[in-house]
């Protein structure tokens, strides 16, 4: 595995990797040390004014269009990796054992902040790409995990962003550690390597976007480094180890940002000379051109077998050129290489474009000056990663049962044993959905169009509504207040991880997409937009609690064991948690589930429950509050309406077939309700194998193993 590749699997949301591992990588990467005061933001805030001087030095003295255009390509190319993924190492910090916790909510407002949510392209990352467009950077239209297969970028280049993407996939794990990095990346702001392009060219994107210590929507987050640093010492207030493990983190990520930005400086240095733009051209073409040119030697050498040689070491074969019959030194208009071999009627003809040409043509101009030093490095190469190694102990727990399930899947990361489960469970349930689909009510049109939603979704409100009136009129009285308690209490495993559906869209790659922003808005709705009291879990808590039920912590062993909760009130909240942290492999019958699950009570159900909740003296404000959110002209059922229609654009936009995508989501709509009598039969044997190599479940608050942030 290599720097690459350690990125590629960092950027899949549905990934595992080793704790260990993600050790060594950060051990691996320790070059430089950290500051003298770890917690000082003084230290960053003075480094980074250190070291934008040292990029506006090296950007004044690039004189020339074609050197300045090659050093700002260099340098966003290998700021992309990391720009690319701003605030991702936020990402795993969002898991159903938390949901009713303020620093969880205050971690949550922190990445909707760096997303945008809200705003149409307005996370952090959007201000980079925006920068590579208004450039007309070859990575304007590439994803984060395409610009690994781009050759320009060094391997070296992948280390930090990989090693935080691989973190926010462990945040059982690195809690801590990510916590202290993100307080390094909000106290430095702006990384340095954007202040001499940002001085040149202010007009070329939101440059406030890529200062993490801005916020962009002072209603989300006032001040972020200010919440940073807040909880950063919660987590050290646990006790003195948490403190010691977040301090090392500290002087860690200050390390690796100064290592990564002094290999950008460099990059960017080397690539204005015009002996490293001829070095790279080389490596470029070698593998092509070195199919021809055999009959042609130079140095009693065939020159293909010289191409050929220049794709790991270009210099002795620019050496070679420059002492050749094709290149007069200093004079490139009377060098054969430019002139009459890429002439019309030269054997070079088209081969290179017109600014390759003029890149030969500059190397050629300067060979006379001897302080060319073509492709030297100032920095030494990181060490790659170690392959993922301890598979046996990597491959994790399955659930014993249905209540161990629930437990074990409130965290966020997901082992290749539990993940197994996940799936089984899933397709178990979509099996018995895809029976329901013809049911009245539960089913989606047979057919998608552009334009066939919103109008489906109004006659649906209509028929809510009318159902609600029809309920009005009949003779029967409201359900008992024995019955109304009951009810709520059962649908409590359900209702405290509301949203947990949607957890997989916290992903940056996810939720900064058409499909994905609006799905991360409803999950941001969901936990109160960082108010404890607009948190839904928690004013559910405050329901039950009115009516003198105590149940313990979502994350708990001892709630998932309560005897006084049912175990098929479990069935559908394991679904919710399975989908949740599979938004790749389900992602049509997740659009299809949400959308079912915003529609499902509004016009009607909620106010039902408005009715009887009210009869016996208890708060509404639990189903008030969906039924205004989940509206279908501005609300959630809108939102989820809107991701489905993105989907499936994009789908016709590609030339495939819509059958099976809009298949996959009407199966997902009918599975809110498909929960047959003998559902977990077929999940029996999967029960059995898993009891044998269990562990017992942890108890007390070692429950919160998994959970991201302490509760204290």
């Amino acid at each position: 595995m290599d720097w690459r590749q350690a990125y590629r699997l960092g950027a899949d949301p549905e990934s595992w990797l080793d704790e260990a591992d993600i050790l060594q990588w950060m051990a691996n990467m320790e070059s430089e040390e950290g500051p003298a005061h770890p917690l000082s933001t003084e230290t960053l805030a003075a480094w980074r004014v250190q070291e934008e001087a040292r990029y506006a030095a090296v950007d004044a003295a690039v004189l020339d269009g074609l050197g300045r255009e090659r050093h700002d390509t260099a340098l966003l190319a290998c700021a992309a990796p990391l720009a690319m993924v701003l605030g991702s190492w936020l990402q795993g910090l969002s898991a159903p054992g938390v949901f009713e916790d303020d620093g969880h909510l205050g971690v949550l407002s922190l990445l909707a902040d760096d997303l945008g949510t809200g705003r149409p392209l307005g996370a952090r990352t959007d201000a980079f790409r925006l920068l590579l467009r208004r450039f007309n950077h070859p990575f304007g239209s590439a994803s984060a995990v395409s610009i690994t297969h781009q050759t320009s970028v060094a391997d070296d280049m992948f280390a930090l962003p990989a090693v935080l993407l691989a973190m926010s996939r462990r945040s059982d794990a690195f809690q801590i550690q990510i916590l202290a990095i993100d307080a390094v990346f909000r106290g430095i702001g702006r990384l340095p390597c954007f202040a001499a392009m940002n001085a040149r060219h202010p007009e070329w994107t939101d440059w406030k976007r890529l200062d993490l210590s801005v916020p962009g929507d002072t209603a989300i987050v006032a001040e972020p480094l200010s919440l940073s640093l807040s909880l950063g010492e919660r987590c050290q207030a646990e006790d003195a180890a948490s403190s010691a493990k977040y301090v090392a983190a500290f002087q860690w990520a200050f390390a690796a940002v100064s290592s990564w930005s002094r290999r950008i400086l460099s990059a960017a240095a080397r690539a204005a000379s015009p002996a490293h733009a001829m070095g790279q051209l080389l490596r470029d073409r070698s593998r092509a051109a070195g199919i021809y040119h055999q009959d042609r030697a130079i140095e009693g050498c065939p020159l293909s077998e010289h191409l050929r040689r220049a794709a790991s070491d270009p210099a002795p074969v620019m050496a070679m050129l420059s002492r050749s019959r094709y290149v007069v030194k200093g004079d490139a208009a009377r060098s054969t290489l430019v002139n009459g071999l890429v002439s019309p009627r030269g054997p070079m003809f088209r081969v290179f474009s017109e600014p390759e040409l003029q890149t030969i043509r500059e190397w050629i101009s300067k060979l006379e000056q001897p302080t060319e030093q073509p492709l030297a490095d100032a920095t030494p190469a990181l060490p790659v990663p170690c392959p993922p190694s301890r598979a046996e102990r990597m491959n994790g727990d399955a659930p014993s049962d249905l209540r161990s399930a629930y437990h074990l899947l409130q965290g966020r990361a997901m082992a290749p044993a539990t993940r197994a489960f996940a799936l089984a469970y899933v397709r178990r349930w979509l099996h018995a959905a895809q029976r329901a689909k013809g049911t009245p009510g539960r089913q989606l049109p047979a057919l998608w169009s552009p334009g066939t939603l919103p109008e489906w979704l109004l006659r649906q409100h209509d028929l809510h509504g009318a159902s609600f009136e029809a309920g009005k009129q009949s003779q029967s009285g409201p359900p008992s207040r024995e019955e109304v308690i009951e009810s709520t209490l059962q649908l409590a495993p359900l209702i405290l991880i509301d949203g947990s559906w949607l957890q997989g869209f916290t992903d940056i790659g996810l939720a900064t997409s058409e499909i994905g922003a609006p799905l991360f808005q409803i999950y941001w709705d969901e936990l109160g937009n960082g108010q404890l009291k607009l948190n839904h879990p928690l004013i559910y808590r405050q329901l039950l609690r009115s009516m003198d039920i105590q149940l313990p912590p979502t994350a708990s062993r001892e709630f998932a064991a309560d005897p006084r909760l049912r175990r098929e009130s479990f069935q559908l909240p394991v679904l919710w948690l399975c989908l949740g942290k599979l938004p790749r492999t389900f992602l049509p019958e997740v659009l299809g589930m949400n959308l079912a699950m915003e529609l499902s009570g509004v016009g009607d159900g909620y106010r039902d429950a408005r009715r009887f909740l009210s009869h016996h003296g208890f708060s509404t404000q639990f189903v008030d509050l969906h039924n205004t959110i989940d509206n279908v002209v501005n609300g959630h059922s809108a939102w989820a309406m809107v991701a489905i229609d993105k989907y499936m654009e994009g789908i016709a936009d590609a030339g495939e077939s819509s059958a099976d995508a809009w298949r996959r989501i009407r199966t997902g709509y009918a599975a809110l309700s498909a929960r047959p009598r003998d559902f977990l039969a077929p999940l029996k044997s999967l029960f059995a194998s898993a009891k044998a190599s269990s562990p017992p479940l942890p108890s007390g608050r070692q429950a919160l193993l998994h959970s991201p942030i302490p509760i204290v």
